[in-house]
């Protein structure tokens, strides 16, 4: 096993955010998308709680994952259930923000410690 995430392993990490994303560009973004956005924030937010270096990134996962939060609860609202999750450009650049960290995170990180941030984060949910 490598020390690092290998090239195919970083994209395949990334497809769902980057999906998210675009779908939330176009104000496309459905209720998967933002949990899948969701799940990726989590795992950046638990890497940089084990890596301290990347401590000082947190504020900015967490402003991410306060804004799909926000979404979310919008969406809640609705009476239409099966409409878009949809953002404020506030609210997507933060998310688009923390996806580049977040894809940083991926190529940083030993590989040990990715993995130990993804199983902490499954037993917490």
């Amino acid at each position: 096993m490598g020390r690092k995430l290998t090239p195919a392993q970083r994209e395949r990490l990334m497809s769902p955010i980057t999906t998210a994303l675009i779908a939330m560009r176009l104000g496309r973004c459905n209720y998967d998308h933002a949990h899948d956005v969701l799940a990726q924030l989590l795992i950046a937010y638990r890497v940089c709680q084990l890596v301290p270096r990347h401590r000082h990134l947190r504020d900015d996962i967490r402003a991410a994952e306060s804004a799909v939060h926000n979404m979310i609860e919008r969406h809640n609202q609705r009476t239409v259930k099966d409409a878009y999750v949809n953002g404020t450009d506030d609210e997507i650049d933060a998310l688009e923000l923390a996806a580049q960290i977040y894809e940083a995170l991926l190529k940083t990180t030993p590989l040990r410690t990715f993995r130990r941030a993804v199983i902490n984060v499954k037993d917490v949910i």
